[in-house]
């Protein structure tokens, strides 16, 4: 395997579960705008992807089903791109930021997966279309967050076409290397 030319942005297992590596100077700059933005309690340069999806519900498949498959599309996002899963963290003693990613304990797989998912995976029926719930400026996350619409579209009583707004919210530091992975 090759030499990088720059190790430093090598992720590296620092203990048991836990890789990190330094940010290099594109997530510096998010990272020192977010910093100097926080004491407003809004994100600067918060991230937001929206796509609507519309889905034939037949040969018995529920809703639930598809939402189950939205579940396990977005944990296989996480271990094909980890820094969907990453923070990036002060380190004092280093006088550095880090990016830092936390695997799953393969002793606690269930409950660490079912955990994030729990925190990252949201279901939401707010009452307006996706894209208008995006435009109300919702608070962006600490880490990227799938929310899942149900918009109250009126399909005519076609029970057999289910529609969602997929929104993801999210650090500008953590997916604008995520994201050019993902696509």
């Amino acid at each position: 395997m090759a030499q990088s030319r720059y190790p430093q942005y090598t992720w590296q297992q620092s203990r048991c579960n836990h890789w990190e590596r330094e940010i290099d100077e594109a997530e510096c700059f998010y990272t020192s705008l977010a910093k100097s933005y926080e004491g407003s309690g809004r994100m600067f340069f918060a991230i937001t992807g929206f796509v609507s999806i519309s889905v034939d519900i037949t040969n018995g498949s529920t809703g639930q089903d598809v939402e189950d498959a939205l579940r396990k599309a977005w944990l296989r996002l996480r271990y094909e791109c980890p820094t969907i899963a990453a923070r990036v963290d002060y380190d004092k003693e280093r006088g550095k930021y880090f990016k830092t990613y936390k695997s799953f304990d393969p002793d606690h797989l269930d409950f660490h997966t079912e955990y994030w998912l729990s925190d990252t995976f949201i279901p939401i029926t707010p009452n307006m279309h996706g894209l208008d719930w995006c435009n109300s400026d919702p608070l962006a996350p600490r880490v990227p967050t799938l929310f899942v619409i149900t918009p109250p579209y009126n399909n005519g009583g076609n029970k057999a076409t289910m529609h969602l707004d997929l929104v993801l919210r999210s650090p500008h530091d953590i997916s604008e290397s995520a994201l050019g992975l993902a696509t």
